[in-house]
């Protein structure tokens, strides 16, 4: 699946019958780890899987059980059950994103500081370092930790990566996945942004 080159590890579906080439080579070090473990892997299910359908939708609208103690959230419409960009993929998914981005930062700035000191702050009213970062502040900081310039391109990345190990619809070019990550990743900032 992976050209003889480990250092660029050019993703082409190679000799695999019913697979096609892609266009333009990926490489797993354009793909920043911290963004393929959240929103953007998020995205590019949301582009293989909806992208064909035409029917890419950004979060699912329902409630958590308890206001105080939140365990389950439940979706309201039934048609929103398959969709990956639920609510709490979002907030989670700017939450990832945020601390990844910033973890190191503010280990430089109050060496042995612990992951659990990070994550009680974040979640607090305190927040990290000038009370900027906190989960209450996601809408106000999601354009600075995940701008859309970044985004896109990471999901279009991402995308051509997972699509082989994908049961997507229809076999996409490259040209179709970048397109379809444009409109979601503009999907996902406004969506954010309301």
């Amino acid at each position: 699946m992976f050209a003889e080159d480990p250092n660029t590890a050019l993703v082409s579906r190679l000799s695999f019958p019913g697979f096609r080439r892609c266009s333009s080579p990926v490489t797993f070090k354009q793909i920043k780890q911290f963004m393929a473990d959240d929103s953007v892997r998020d995205l590019a299910e949301m582009v293989l899987h909806q992208g064909p359908l035409g029917q890419m939708k950004i979060g699912a609208v329902g409630g958590w059980n308890n206001t105080f103690i939140p365990r389950w959230y439940f979706i309201q419409s039934k048609d929103d059950t398959n969709n990956p960009m639920t609510d709490p993929d979002i907030r989670g998914g700017i939450d990832g994103i945020t601390l990844a981005r910033n973890i190191r930062t503010w280990q430089s700035q109050a060496t042995g500081l612990r992951l659990s000191e990070v994550l009680d702050l974040y979640y607090s009213e305190t927040g990290l370092f000038q009370n900027r970062f906190r989960a209450c502040q996601r809408k106000n900081n999601f354009a600075g930790v995940a701008p859309s310039s970044e985004m896109e391109p990471q999901t279009t990345s991402f995308a051509v990566v997972l699509d082989p190990q994908s049961l997507t619809p229809a076999l996409l070019s490259y040209n179709v996945i970048s397109n379809y990550s444009s409109v979601a990743s503009r999907q996902l900032v406004t969506y954010v942004r309301e």
